[in-house]
């Protein structure tokens, strides 16, 4: 073997002891010979590690590391910075290569030198037949179209989520590691359904991706990861996440009308999983969600106020600020800087300016207005069940400000976040040009 490797095979590791050895086996008999593979047991407690120790005894090119159990995009994410190969692919321990994988990919990134290259998944192994009846991992994993040539990585994107044909998983991407260095792009620790951010963001950023039609990736469906899965909040606030995330890149990333339109349908399909997921929820699991003090819970509210739309509509999020602000008799702006003034516009745009009790800071201050509404001491304000405590300031903020407003005893805490800021700022441009024609 080369001293540099040529590709990188991150494999995460937990609790697969039953399919490692298939798995180790599908890498070590590749055609293609100029790689190494990063295994990380991610605090395993049945036999996986013991696995990894025999085959990193038959094969140097296999490095083992373990280490408590951090989830599954930590353990990508330390895999990335361990990495030596040119290019990393990422390798589920459940999962398998095609004994050609690694050699296609290769000589497919020499036609090009592409940032990233993506693949295609090959025959499904379903561990029973119910899974094959009941799962639709078929339907979700074929690419039905053909994508040719070198592009930015965002043209493939829209193509592929218009044809329905875009698949959300890391383990589909072959990726330069100087680009993705470079490009700062990581797993988002803490969440599920971490490969979707992930994969559009490096959609998004990269500046040369090629798309193979070889399927050279066997995904193993097992009984435990569906039928079995019991919900919890964390799957929902994941999903609800990715929702935002979506709204976050139209915002910020899409450059026409056409990328707007695919990202908001793909966004739909969040929403349906949304939707599943609570329709899949026990009564406790429901109750945490519904506590949310996150700009999840008004996304989570404006979802059901938008229904199923094939179109995205973009006053989906303001809807749930309305909603939220409604359902109380009083409100305090917790921050009378930029954005706690934006949000009094945009509520007085809304004919809700009678629930405005008032703006509050953090530090005690001689009583001040703006706009006819005072400026106090958060510790000032009377406390009552029905008040709702919007916290309007920079994100770095708020856990400090809500940890306050829970300190003066209130309850009812929402923050602003970006998702919400730049729809007020859209929402309150469209009502000035409005008012002042």
């Amino acid at each position: 073997m080369n001293k540099i490797p040529q590709i990188s095979i991150i494999v995460p590791i937990y609790n697969v002891e039953l399919y490692l050895e298939e798995c180790l086996k599908s890498v070590l008999r590749q055609s293609f010979q100029n790689y190494e593979v990063i295994c990380i047991d991610d605090g395993s407690t049945d036999g996986s590690y013991e696995v990894l120790k025999k085959y990193a005894h038959i094969d140097t090119r296999i490095r083992v590391f373990r280490q408590e159990n951090r989830g599954l995009s930590a353990t990508r994410n330390r895999g990335i910075r361990l990495a030596c190969g040119e290019y990393i692919c990422f390798l589920d321990g459940d999962d398998m290569l095609t004994a050609d994988a690694l050699e296609t990919m290769w000589n497919a990134v020499q036609q090009g030198w592409p940032e990233v290259l993506t693949y295609e998944t090959s025959t499904l192994l379903y561990e029973n037949e119910n899974l094959k009846k009941y799962s639709n991992k078929d339907v979700y994993y074929r690419i039905s179209n053909d994508y040719t040539g070198i592009k930015q990585g965002r043209i493939f994107l829209v193509e592929m989520m218009e044809n329905d044909d875009f698949v959300e998983s890391a383990c589909l991407l072959l990726i330069k590691r100087e680009w993705l260095m470079d490009s700062k792009l990581f797993f988002v620790d803490g969440m599920l359904f971490e490969d979707a951010g992930f994969s559009i963001e490096v959609y998004f950023q990269c500046q040369r991706m090629k798309h193979i039609k070889s399927h050279l990736y066997i995904y193993r469906v097992r009984d435990s990861s569906i039928m079995t899965q019991e919900f919890t909040s964390l799957h929902q606030e994941s999903r609800i996440w990715q929702f935002s995330e979506c709204l976050r890149m139209i915002y910020t990333y899409a450059q026409s009308e056409r990328e707007r339109k695919a990202i908001a349908k793909y966004a739909q399909k969040c929403i349906d999983s949304i939707f599943f997921i609570d329709n899949h929820l026990c009564k406790d699991e429901k109750k945490k969600i519904r506590e949310l003090k996150t700009p999840c819970d008004l996304l989570f509210k404006s979802m059901r106020l938008a229904g199923v739309e094939t179109e995205f509509n973009q006053e989906l999020v303001l809807k749930g600020m309305q909603q939220e602000v409604k359902d109380v008799e009083q409100i305090i702006i917790y921050g009378a800087g930029v954005i706690g003034n934006k949000l009094k516009v945009f509520l007085e745009y809304s004919h809700l300016e009678n629930r405005i009790l008032g703006f509050a800071v953090t530090h005690k201050i001689e009583r001040q207005y703006i706009d006819n509404y005072v400026v106090q001491s958060i510790a000032e304000y009377e406390v009552k069940d029905e008040t709702l405590v919007v916290i309007a300031t920079k994100p770095e903020y708020h856990r400090e400000m809500a940890d306050e407003a829970i300190k003066n005893g209130f309850k009812k805490i929402i923050v602003i976040g970006y998702e919400i800021e730049a729809a007020m700022d859209k929402k309150i441009l469209e009502w000035g040009e409005v008012y002042e024609g």
